[in-house]
């Protein structure tokens, strides 16, 4: 799968979160129901000082590795901000490097891929925050480009 390396600067999340596993496909269960209520509850209005249309979904604070818990946070770049709204959370992503894969294709079956390719590669990851960018444009049947960053040495 191609990649390219990049250097990116720090950023703060803010969505709504939850914990979860990739064991027996744990992930897959908890986040599709993550992102249907951040797509139908109203919370994406209720998301401040956002500084893109663009949503991330961030993978962070990891116990190990990709097969230990990890917090998944649906949501979008934005100011920091002293109070939130009750529900939702605010990561630091440090600045990191990154390996970048621009995606497309069938979708959710090109994420899997890349995941699963991400997880059997040599790819020296910190497991400081990895992420998926949906640009506003972002459609899962008629537009489904977007990217992945995994955060490497």
């Amino acid at each position: 799968m191609e990649y390219e390396i990049i250097e990116k600067g720090p950023m703060q999340i803010v969505g709504i979160s939850t914990r979860t596993t990739n064991e027996n496909n744990q992930a897959q269960r908890d986040i599709y129901r993550l992102l249907e209520r951040f797509h139908t509850s109203g919370v994406i209005q209720e998301i401040p000082n956002k500084k893109t249309a663009d949503i991330i979904c961030l993978y962070t604070d990891y116990e190990s590795d990709f097969t230990a818990p990890y917090t998944y946070i649906a949501g979008f770049s934005a100011l920091p901000t002293e109070t939130l709204p009750k529900g939702l959370v605010s990561a630091h992503v440090p600045a990191s490097r990154y390996a970048l894969f621009h995606l497309s294709g069938k979708y959710p079956d090109i994420l899997i891929q890349a995941w699963l390719w991400v997880w059997q590669s040599e790819l020296e990851r910190t497991y400081t925050g990895d992420f998926e960018v949906y640009p506003k444009e972002f459609h899962p049947v008629s537009n489904p480009v977007f990217d992945l960053y995994v955060s490497i040495k």
